[in-house]
């Protein structure tokens, strides 16, 4: 090696050949490649022909490295894998006249346990943002590792870096009632924001649950409170859901006391044989409504009229119909005659007589 004289040569016997190695003193070199070839000489002083010339690539130059630190606390939901949130944590520039071949950071966490993980390296500059696990928090260590394609290591600064829990916001409780009795209702929780979250419910009927969504039947019609409450390191909140309970309509049955004749009120009655917090109601057929289980109207016109009854609560809808007759009024007539005169105690004719002039009745 032209200009750089060699430390004495380490001879290594065999049983008729040696082997042999050299070690050079060499000043900086950063990448260089470095022509190379050797002769050997014996204890007489015979010298060998030289071989031939062969380039190696000497590195002994340390790859340069810089950082900062622009962060220091940071929540960990934002660097799980596969978030998009995390900023970088660390950043700087590096160089190596032979290149870098990679800028690494050791994770240290507080559990003791440590990773090395790799940073995002562009032309001379670089960032770091690391995975973290759902688990860990705490005060972590990041210490910076530099190395050229030589194998050279450079270590440089290590960072302290504070995970937390992001605190727990706009907690909401929903479910998917109303729910008819017997069936089950589920009950979800959301947070806008929060980690490690653990949800514990009181399903307002002395019964309770745990996880962000659960399922419950309920033991009886109702209206009930769940109450749900998230927790995390860093705080508690607390919300409510409104659980409507009612039992499925059954059996509509309609009855009036018709026919009657103009002019007269009719009496329409709806029943069922089951069914809760019902409501009811009805179009009478000659384009007036009512409500109720039970009402009363008067038909403006003789006729049949098409009566339709909805029944409806919560969970559900049943619709009836009937028809009512409204028969004419009779068109009667009275006439009264007396015949012959009556003296003193005798007898005389006295004739009432009832005409009809309007439709006969018709047997039901």
């Amino acid at each position: 090696m032209n200009g750089y004289p060699p430390r004495p040569p380490t001879l290594i016997a065999g049983t008729t050949n040696y082997r042999w190695s050299f070690l050079w003193d060499l000043p900086p070199i950063d990448g260089d490649e470095v022509p190379v070839r050797v002769r050997a000489t014996d204890a007489a002083g015979n010298i060998s022909l030289p071989t031939a010339w062969i380039s190696t690539t000497v590195d002994t130059v340390f790859p340069v490295v810089t950082s900062t630190q622009p962060i220091t606390t940071v929540f960990v939901s934002d660097y799980l894998a596969g978030s998009v949130e995390g900023t970088p944590v660390i950043s700087g520039t590096v160089s190596d006249g032979y290149g870098v071949a990679a800028v690494q950071v050791e994770v240290f966490a507080p559990n003791g346990t440590s990773v090395v993980q790799s940073a995002q390296v562009v032309s001379n500059t670089w960032q770091f943002i690391p995975v973290l696990e759902e688990a860990v928090l705490g005060n972590f260590r990041l210490q910076v590792l530099v190395e050229d394609r030589a194998g050279n290591v450079t270590v440089g600064e290590a960072y302290e870096l504070q995970v937390i829990e992001r605190p727990l916001s706009t907690l909401q409780a929903t479910n998917d009632g109303p729910t008819a009795l017997g069936a089950t209702t589920t009950l979800t929780a959301s947070l806008a924001t929060g980690s490690n979250v653990t949800y514990a419910w009181s399903l307002g009927d002395g019964t309770t649950a745990t996880g962000a969504t659960v399922s419950h039947t309920y033991p009886a019609v109702g209206i009930y409170t769940a109450i749900v409450t998230a927790t995390n390191s860093v705080g508690t909140v607390s919300t409510t859901t409104t659980v409507v309970v009612d039992e499925a309509i059954a059996g509509l049955q309609l009855a009036n006391d018709g026919p009657i004749p103009l002019g007269d009120s009719m009496t329409l009655n709806a029943t069922i044989t089951a069914g809760s917090n019902v409501t009811y109601a009805w179009s009478l057929g000659d384009g007036t409504t009512a409500t109720g289980a039970t009402v009363s109207h008067t038909y403006p016109a003789v006729g049949t009229y098409t009566v339709i009854v909805t029944a409806t609560n919560s969970v559900g809808t049943v619709v009836r119909t009937m028809l009512v007759t409204i028969d004419p009024v009779a068109d009667l007539r009275l006439s009264k005659a007396v015949q012959g005169t009556a003296i003193g105690g005798e007898q005389f004719a006295y004739v009432l007589t009832v005409t009809n002039d309007g439709p006969s009745p018709q047997p039901a």
